[in-house]
């Protein structure tokens, strides 16, 4: 990761690694095989990293909009929150050590701007954004079940994924050139959308 952040994505060589790593690369061939897989399992962390503390806490809510909103606030201190809190104390997620975990805070800024990266490297390099696209897929799939539960229509589910996971993908690339956005904003505006009813969206 710190030589992706150097040097961007053609650095990921074996031998480039390697260097790195301070071994040889016949070594680094040894654990991945080939570039292709070391490039794919760097995108599987990148998104890894940047997806999972989200969706995490989105499917502990009744709603994807309320879900979203208590992402974006990073707290929960309202009624229509959680359904469950496998019996831990009352949940609150303070704003900043949640950044720290996915990347809004200026402190794991180099996060956000991986994941640009990644984006750029993907209109260049077939390899990446095929790797790209079949993880963007697999975040997306992931919120299917909770979507369905949460009573939104069949047909709608998979839109409302792409939904989901585009809205905090884009906020988080947006916020590599203009760190001044107030996603609490956006938190807000996802609050009324839900309306009164917290049993799913509309």
């Amino acid at each position: 990761m710190d030589l992706l952040l150097e040097r961007g994505w053609s650095s990921l060589t074996a031998r480039g690694v390697a260097e790195r790593a301070g071994t040889a690369p016949s070594l680094v061939g040894y654990h991945f095989g080939s570039q292709w897989r070391l490039k794919s399992q760097v995108v599987d962390v990148v998104l890894e990293e940047a997806f999972s503390p989200f969706l995490d806490e989105v499917v502990r809510y009744p709603s994807w909009q309320l879900g979203l909103a208590a992402v974006l606030r990073g707290h929960d201190d309202d009624p229509d929150g959680p359904t469950s809190h496998d019996g831990d104390e009352a949940h609150d997620l303070v704003l900043d050590d949640f950044d720290d975990l996915v990347g809004y805070a200026q402190a794991t800024v180099n996060r956000r701007r991986v994941l640009a990266d990644l984006v750029a490297a993907s209109l260049q390099d077939a390899v990446i954004r095929d790797q790209l696209r079949a993880a963007l897929g697999d975040v997306r799939e992931r919120l299917v079940p909770w979507l369905q539960d949460t009573g939104v229509p069949e047909q709608h589910v998979r839109a409302t994924a792409t939904l989901v996971v585009a809205v905090l993908d884009g906020l988080l690339l947006h916020q590599v050139v203009d760190d001044r956005l107030r996603v609490a904003d956006v938190a807000d505006v996802l609050r009324r959308i839900a309306g009164p009813v917290v049993g799913g969206p509309p």
